[in-house]
């Protein structure tokens, strides 16, 4: 999530760009490679009082833990653990 402070969970606006390169690829690749399984993943973008905030959304694993770079982690609303 972007445009949000980690701090302090208030609304600070983004101008991070999803269609930006990330280590010489571009950002949604970069992702597609690192997930496994492989999922539809998407962003969303919005505006609230005027901040724009972006969303990464991925869906909820059903058969087996989603993972990032080889790392599987379980995160249910503001708390987050690793599985393995």
């Amino acid at each position: 999530m972007r445009g949000i402070s980690d701090q302090t969970r208030s609304l600070v606006g983004t101008n991070f760009n999803i269609y930006q390169e990330y280590k010489n690829e571009p950002i949604h690749n970069y992702l597609t490679r690192n997930l496994n399984p492989s999922i539809n993943f998407h962003f969303e973008e919005f505006f609230i009082d005027d901040k724009r905030i972006v969303v990464l959304i991925i869906p909820s694993a059903t058969d087996i833990p989603t993972s990032f770079k080889e790392k599987e982690i379980f995160k249910d609303r503001l708390f987050e653990s690793k599985i393995k």
